[in-house]
């Protein structure tokens, strides 16, 4: 073979394995004023909508909307916000430095080849690698407390583990936490992470830790999408779907998968909304629910994303509200949690059923633990940010996430228990 093509062919590799990157990429905020900007936010959409990002849609009037521009889109969206009479703010210059940032710790670990260990920083975000690592570690650590437990596989054949926490093989009530369903925002796996050591690690010396540790068990996914997630750290950090095919495409969003009043969401197999070729198509979601559905008393369901910090229940697929006994517990229950949650930083959340609060999203998780398995107290929970940082929220922000979500976590437990 000519070496010029064998160049030419090692040169091609080696740019496909390089993560794409953002440099220059900015946010820009809209904000709807009146029912004629929400009226013109829509017709911008339909026409940007698969050439840009939107990090925060279209809510309601007074509701910002953040959309991630290319340094090639941006002038063609100032130009139609223009023609619209829409105004916009540049709330992030450039989002690649960000990015770099939140990865920077974990590169420099890896350089050392240092993975997980009792160098696991819990103030930082990790590579999957590192998380399985840290899972691996926690156990030998807390062997009587903690249990790692394969709930299902992704796509591409790797583990998704829970861990099974409690203080005892009896069987108890369970709160099931999981984080990473969408695989860019790595505050919801940092939160999950920081919340397991924070319970196994405080037993027997936190009184509140170790009542609820005596009377429940936790069952804790740190990343549900794992393959998303090793993704978003070697190919592309705003990766949010499964890496599964579909026709033309890849990836179907596992949060409108679910096989609960499925089929409402995009029927489009590039969109990052697209709710895949049938309920529970995607492996993930079906081998973690069929563990689910063997265990018998799971008494509080959480499925922690990011960003907006909003604590919602049920309803998602509609705007129509459960029965009135069960609403008013879910939103009773979600305001007692946002007090202590608030209290610790003075961080406020907004809360209300999933389809009032933000939009209707079809196939949602909470939908189906709620109406499928019963768990009254199933909840979607929007981390940090309000929208400084959005996606790119630097790590200094995991700790105090944390925290405050763990005060939120222990209230409802508290309830139940």
């Amino acid at each position: 073979m000519d070496l010029r093509l064998v160049c030419l062919a090692a040169v091609v590799v080696l740019c496909a394995a390089e993560p794409r990157r953002y440099d220059g990429y900015k946010v820009l905020r809209i904000t709807p004023n009146s029912d004629d900007d929400m009226m013109a936010l829509k017709k911008l959409k339909a026409v940007v909508e698969d050439k840009v990002d939107f990090w925060r849609d279209i809510r309601a009037v007074g509701s910002p909307v953040d959309i991630m521009v290319s340094p090639q889109m941006e002038k063609l969206l100032a130009n139609i916000a223009k023609e619209y009479k829409l105004d916009f703010d540049v709330a992030i210059e450039d989002i690649q430095p960000l990015f770099d940032d939140q990865m920077k710790h974990s590169r420099e670990m890896s350089a050392k080849g240092i993975i997980g260990g009792g160098s696991f920083d819990y103030t930082e975000y990790h590579t999957l690698d590192e998380i399985n690592t840290w899972i691996d570690d926690i156990v030998s650590t807390y062997p009587a407390l903690v249990k790692k437990v394969p709930v299902g596989k992704s796509y591409e054949g790797r583990n998704i583990y829970a861990l099974k926490i409690g203080s005892s093989k009896l069987d108890k009530p369970i709160v099931w936490l999981e984080g990473g369903i969408h695989s860019r925002e790595w505050v919801s796996p940092a939160t999950m992470i920081y919340i397991t050591h924070e319970l196994v690690s405080k037993y027997g010396k936190d009184t509140d830790i170790t009542t609820l540790m005596d009377g429940l068990h936790f069952y804790i996914i740190p990343v549900f999408n794992v393959d998303g997630y090793e993704y978003t750290w070697t190919s592309d950090r705003m990766w949010r779907k499964t890496r599964s095919p579909n026709n033309r495409c890849v990836g179907t969003d596992p949060n409108r998968n679910w096989d609960y009043h499925w089929s409402g969401a995009s029927a489009n197999p590039c969109s990052d909304l697209y709710y895949g070729s049938s309920a529970f198509s995607e492996i993930e979601l079906k081998s973690v629910t069929d563990y689910m559905s063997s265990l018998t008393d799971i008494k509080v369901f959480i499925d922690f994303h990011a960003f907006s910090q909003m604590w919602m229940s049920p309803w998602s697929y509609t705007k129509n509200l459960p029965n009135s006994n069960d609403f008013n517990d879910q939103i009773n229950l979600a305001v007692k949690a946002l007090e202590a949650l608030t209290a610790v930083y003075g961080t406020k959340y907004t809360h209300g059923t999933v389809a009032n609060t933000i939009y209707e999203a079809s196939g949602s998780s909470i939908d189906w633990a709620y109406g499928t398995l019963g768990v009254k107290y199933s909840y979607a929970v929007e981390l940090r940010d309000d929208g400084t940082y959005g996606f790119t929220l630097p790590a200094r922000f995991i700790e105090p996430t944390a925290i405050e979500t763990f005060e939120a976590v222990k209230v409802i437990a508290n309830h139940v228990m």
